[in-house]
This record gives C-alpha cells, structure tokens and sequence, in this order.
C-alpha cells in the first residue's frame, strides 16, 4: 500500500509539472534523487492515502451485509471516507515550493477535529464493537491527532504563521521561476541521453527522423550521424515493427484469454514454492523494466521535438538546390507521422507494464518449481520479440547506429522557463567569448 501511495503522489507531482506548477524551485530539485526529495511529503501522503484505503474497505464490508454490519458503521465509514477526501486537498502538499512546511488554517484543523468528534460519537452508539470498523476507528482518531501533532511541531520550529495573515511562498516560486540564476543552474542539468538500444522500436523511431535534423546533430558526441538510409529501407524498418506490434498484441491477447478462462491464483503450500515465485517475478521486472523506459523515452522525445518527423522526399530533399517550400507543404502529414511515433513508445511502455502485470499472475498459479520456470520463460520470450527481430536485420545498415544518441535539444522546462532560459544561455555565450579573447 505504502509503494502504491508513493507512484500516486510521484504522478500528482509530475502532472502538477507537466502543466507549469512546481511544487519546488527549479535549482533544488535536481540536486537530489525524487523519492529522497519528497519523503516526508510521501509519509505524509501516505497517512490519507492508507486510512482513506481502510475506510474504504470497512465501507465495502458493511454494503456486503456481514455479521458485524450495521447503519452505524456504514455511516461512520462514508463519513470518514469524504473526510479523508477532502484532507487530500486541504493538507497536501506537506511543504511548499520553498520547502518548507507548508502553514495551515486553524479553521481547517478545527473543522476536522470536529469530524472526528463526531465520528467517534457515532462509534459510541455501535451495538458491538468487532469487525473492520470499530478497528478503523480507534486508527483513524490516531491518525489525525498523530497528523495534527506533527504539523504543529515541523510548523512552529520553522515559525510558520496561519494562511489567514498571508505567506504562502507562491511569490517566491515565481521569482525563483523567472531568475537568471535558476535558469543557469537548469541548464547545467545533466542530461538524460535517448540512447539508441538494440529494438525494433528504437529503429523504428529513428527511420521516422527527417534526414535533415539527423544531419544538424553534432558530428562528434556520439550521436546517430553519417548514416544513409535510402526511402526502402526507412520504410522496411517502420512496416517491421508494425508487424512486430500485431504479433506481439496477438499473443499477449491469447494468453490473457487462456488466463481468464482456466488460470486461478494458487496460495503456496510451501516456502520453497513462494522462493521461486519471487525470484522468476524479480527477474521479469529486470527484464522487462528496460522496455517500460525506453517507450517513456521515446514519448518524451517526440512529444518535445515533434517537428523533427516531417516527412522525407527523396526527391526534393536530396536535390543539391532544393525548392522553396512554405511551411505548408513542409508539415504535410506531420500529424499522422507524430502519432505513429508517440504510439510507438506508448506501445512499448504498455506491453512491458501489462506483460508485467500477467507474469505476476501467471507465476502465482503455478504450484511447481518446474511449472514457474515454464512459465517465466513463456512470458519473457514473448518480452523479447522486439530484440530477437532487431537482431534478425543482420545486413541493414541502421544496427549502426546501436548504442549511439538520438539527440535531444528541447526540454519540458523551456516551455514554461523560455524567456529566462534564453537570456541564461545568451549570457553563456558571451562568457565563453570573453574566455577566448583573454585566452
């Protein structure tokens, strides 16, 4: 459950970024590894996030009519369960984009005090006090007044005051946001390189790259340049991997059918079964974990350089005097190319989570160290069809470009940052030119 609230909180972070809303200054957060950054965020996190979790189940226990079930404590968990929801507006994020905790209202703290007063009024009037209920209840006052506890002592040892009288360090972020300094310290940040691994998919997206932006990548960083691909073979490479797609959907589509119909999940008669299970499932998340990056790489990249999949007329690109083209004709099919290239990695990424998803599954029926084996290797075999086929193209001449850099010039950053961003390299720039004449 605590893994579980962690990925949930990671993504509110990541989608609150994708749409321009940090919760922390640009010149911090990349000094740090995520998950250290926001600890105490996720531990906060997780105390709605595992009591809203509880509650939901109490709530589902007393709709199914069990032995303990009564009005009561089907009121009490819907009551608490939309306390709980509104707790994740109210009191998250723990700290604000200065890092430090963030100031509540008293009228919030007493309001739900109030809640809970009630709440445990109303498991007073229980007619008897076993099951999941009265259980979630003596939890769910701990909880809070452990949650009230910790605020007050983090808020008043670094002096925050009430958001009543003002200081919510959204003014900060923006300054940091528009400083020079941020964005210097933004540009320095270390690169994730899209590197090139051996996969049809890769070859894929890199046959769909106009020749031209191919050619204005620099010549001797390790990049995927010096490479002539003539039309056939770009589109040879393309139709291989949409192939490659259809069988590996269709086979992942049997096994789920054979799954559904006859696979039940069997709980182990001895440790020396669950050994098996968990190493073979290990196993599969390394193998598989490669594939689930390399799609959301491949995203990211056409998401942020859509315009280098315009497409390629041999014809009138490799003319040493080439026509004049509006930007019309330019972008002609620009859309469709895009979107075979998103869903390229969007496809990927999703085969390595699902087939993830079904290994787990279909090593856990299995009651047999020979049978789990069995099983594993079945699942990473249909795991591995993109490599087997990208090691099939022998001859073809863009397994050159395995293990070199597709190269990668915009960042979600200078969305939301292009202004300062601009003046920060501008200011490199002239830096470096002041070097070279002193030199």
């Amino acid at each position: 459950m605590q893994i579980f609230a962690a990925a949930f909180f990671l993504f509110y972070v990541q989608l609150r970024g994708v749409f321009g809303y940090a919760l922390q200054p640009t010149s911090e957060r990349y000094k740090s590894d995520a998950l250290g950054f926001y600890m105490e965020d996720i531990w906060w996190f997780n105390l709605i996030f595992v009591t809203l979790a509880i509650h939901a189940l109490s709530f589902h226990s007393n709709i199914a009519a069990s032995a303990t079930a009564e009005p009561g404590k089907l009121g009490y968990s819907a009551l608490m369960f939309a306390t709980r929801l509104l707790q994740l507006y109210f009191l998250l994020p723990l700290k604000d984009s200065k890092r430090q905790y963030r100031a509540v209202s008293h009228k919030v703290w007493i309001f739900f005090a109030v809640v809970e007063l009630i709440g445990v009024g109303i498991t007073l009037s229980f007619s008897h006090y076993r099951g999941i209920t009265a259980a979630t209840s003596l939890v769910e006052v701990s909880v809070f007044l452990g949650q009230y506890a910790y605020w007050w002592l983090c808020a008043r040892g670094q002096g925050a005051v009430d958001d009543d009288q003002g200081g919510s360090g959204a003014e900060l972020a923006d300054e940091i946001r528009s400083s020079l300094e941020a964005a210097k310290l933004l540009l320095d940040k270390p690169k994730r390189d899209y590197c090139v691994e051996d996969s049809i998919y890769n070859f894929a997206v890199y046959s769909l790259i106009h020749p031209d932006v191919i050619k204005s990548w620099p010549q001797n960083e390790g990049y995927a340049t010096g490479i002539t691909l003539s039309l056939n073979e770009r589109e040879s490479v393309f139709q291989g991997a949409v192939a490659l797609v259809f069988i590996q959907v269709t086979m992942i589509s049997l096994v789920m059918w054979e799954m559904y119909a006859s696979v039940k999940i069997l709980p182990p008669e001895s440790f020396s079964i669950l050994i098996p299970r968990v190493i073979a499932s290990f196993f599969m998340h390394a193998n598989l974990q490669g594939e689930i990056k390399n799609g959301l790489r491949t995203m990211k990249y056409v998401v942020g350089h859509p315009y280098s999949f315009r497409k390629f007329d041999p014809g009138r690109d490799d003319d040493d005097e080439p026509e004049e083209t509006d930007e019309e004709d330019k972008n002609d099919g620009l859309y469709i190319r895009v979107f075979y290239a998103f869903m390229l990695g969007f496809i990927q990424t999703m085969i390595g989570l699902v087939l993830e998803a079904m290994s787990i599954l279909y090593l856990c029926s299995k009651d047999s160290f020979r049978l789990i084996l069995m099983s594993y290797a079945t699942m990473a075999s249909i795991a591995s069809f993109d490599d087997l086929y990208s090691k099939s193209l022998l001859e073809h001449p863009i397994r050159e470009i395995i293990g070199k850099k597709i190269c990668t010039v915009y960042r979600r950053s200078m969305h939301f940052q292009g202004a300062t961003i601009a003046k920060a390299i501008e200011h490199q720039k002239q830096a470096k030119t002041v070097s070279s004449a002193r030199e």
